[in-house]
């Protein structure tokens, strides 16, 4: 979303960042001046590439700043000509893309500038009032006024920023230039951003998948628990090392993200610097250009710190599922240990009533011995009455039998 009708800018402006690779900066601006040569009469100046040709001046730099590549690129008309139409301006931005292909770089932000020619301070802002309000910021500098808006409003999370710069009548081109600087640090720290979240967007894939698989599996597990039928010992053997695997995997992405998060502080801290380096005032009811990029910007620490509380909350679930499971595990054994007690009772007193019952055997047999030793001397000294003297004997046999065994049993 521009100001209005790019037909009338004057000054085209692209800073694209990329991650730092092995390519050493003089290298790149050697390429760059190859490849600019179909343009025009290319020149090495200030450590970059300027081509003049016709009514226009293109310069391309490239620096490394904070460990990152910064390429800008820009078109300029030298009378204040509209660029609308031109050859060159296209072919002139073609060449970026082509390059950062060809060298394999990753882009991590791109802003796109366009600078009008100077009005009257009134004049623009008349001009604002009919500029379209929504997702724009605006800002006044002692300068310029700017405008702000994302080029991918689709997006959830954009890094990248369209930008018009409306110069107020009187003010020098070296002001622009500053402003110009200003906003290539800002692109920096965007970029510094861009990184930190690109490098965790697997991360955030696998938690979000996470939850919902953490979910099930801790649902089923605690249902299976609350089953009256005993839970087999190699399935809770298999349920903790489900646990305790998944739980280390999740401490392990925890310390990541907080480290991550940390960093991604130090560069929103850093973009709200060269924010304020900016200097723009409010503009009637439209957002700041600072309070529209806070906003923005602000939902890369947003998805960290949701991420992170979304990690915590699985690890606690984690943590207490396995505490079910060992005092789960901790009443089996308690269970088996009672049921080997009482079944070491039931034995013991088994085996006390074998005894009695063998005891009883004893005397019973001690008392058929006496009886037929006793029926043996009726039978020799009363022959006739023996029988009779048998039965009569037999309550006699069986307390003899009765007070062998006592004293049997006193001496063992």
């Amino acid at each position: 979303m521009g100001f209005e009708d790019e037909s009338h800018v004057i000054w085209l402006v692209t800073i694209k960042v990329f991650e730092q690779n092995k390519r050493d900066v003089t290298e790149l601006v050697e390429a760059l001046f190859d490849a600019s040569r179909k343009l025009g009469d290319s020149k090495r100046v200030n450590g970059g590439v300027t081509v003049q040709r016709d009514k226009f001046i293109y310069v391309y730099t490239v620096d490394k700043i904070s460990g990152l590549l910064v390429f800008t690129a820009s078109v300029k008309s030298k009378e204040e000509n509209p660029l609308s139409g031109t050859d060159g301006a296209t072919k002139f931005f073609d060449i970026i893309e082509d390059f950062s292909k060809q060298y394999g770089l990753e882009s991590l932000s791109s802003f796109k500038i366009s600078i009008y020619p100077k009005e009257e301070d009134q004049i623009l802002v008349k001009r604002l009032k009919s500029t379209p309000r929504a997702g724009i910021g605006v800002g006044r500098s002692d300068y310029c006024y700017m405008i702000i808006s994302d080029p991918e409003v689709s997006k959830e999370i954009s890094f990248n920023r369209q930008i018009s710069i409306l110069p107020i009548r009187g003010v020098e081109e070296e002001q622009i230039e500053t402003t110009l600087e200003y906003l290539k640090q800002m692109a920096t720290s965007i970029s510094k951003l861009s990184k930190i979240f690109t490098s965790r967007t697997t991360v955030f894939s696998v938690i979000e998948s996470g939850e919902e698989e953490i979910s099930r599996k801790v649902e089923e597990i605690l249902w299976a628990l609350l089953q009256p039928e005993p839970v087999e010992y190699a399935k809770l053997e298999s349920w903790l090392s489900y646990t305790l695997e998944r739980g280390s995997t999740t401490m392990a992405i925890l310390s990541s993200l907080q480290s991550s998060h940390v960093e991604a502080k130090e560069a929103y801290s850093e973009l709200q610097h060269h924010l304020s380096q900016l200097n723009t005032t409010r503009v009637g009811v439209y957002p700041t250009i600072e309070e529209w990029e806070n906003q923005r910007s602000s939902k890369t620490l947003w998805k960290f710190e949701k991420t992170i509380t979304s990690t915590i909350g699985l690890d606690q679930r984690l943590e207490a599922l396995m505490e079910k499971i060992r005092v789960y595990l901790s009443l089996q054994q308690h269970r088996l240990s009672l049921e080997e007690q009482k079944a070491s009772r039931e034995e013991i007193t088994r085996l006390v009533k074998l005894q009695e019952a063998l005891h009883k055997l004893e005397v019973i047999i001690v008392a058929v011995y006496i009886l037929e030793m006793a029926r043996i001397l009726f039978e020799a000294f009363a022959h006739e009455h023996a029988n009779v003297l048998s039965v009569v004997f037999m309550p006699v046999a069986l307390l003899l039998s009765m007070f062998i065994n006592r004293i049997l049993s006193k001496e063992n």
